[in-house]
């Protein structure tokens, strides 16, 4: 090796996932297979508790379209979550629009801190209804 040589880094990524932020994760866990435009249909989750604290929050619709409407009382609450614990959770909704829809703007609420968490929404194919 001489000095002034031109060198080569030579590390690899590491796989990892990203780091937790907050005390609640919310996961997708199943989508029905079809969906129909008019016809209600569930989407579970499992929401996480990662805080030292039982929590309890408020399912929200912030949204300002009318794709996919939350099909229940605005503010459902969910829990309480004891500390470590997953709760499996039913959000119910109704495609209006057929197409490719990606639903935006459901949060849960942290009823003691108002802390809110984006639930994480898959892009959903909404089929029309066959007459």
């Amino acid at each position: 090796m001489q000095l002034c040589e031109v060198g080569r880094l030579q590390t690899s990524q590491l796989p990892r996932k990203a780091p937790m932020v907050g005390d609640v994760l919310p996961v997708v866990d199943a989508v029905p297979a079809r969906i129909v435009c008019g016809e209600p249909f569930a989407i579970q989750l499992s929401v996480s508790n990662f805080s030292k604290r039982n929590i309890t929050l408020r399912l929200e619709d912030r949204t300002q379209t009318d794709d996919l409407i939350l099909h229940m009382e605005a503010a459902k609450l969910v829990g309480p979550i004891a500390p470590g614990e997953t709760l499996a959770v039913d959000v119910a909704l109704l495609p209006v629009k057929t197409g490719l829809r990606l639903k935006h703007g459901l949060f849960l609420i942290d009823t003691a801190t108002t802390a809110a968490v984006e639930i994480p929404m898959p892009e959903l194919f909404i089929e029309r209804r066959d007459s």
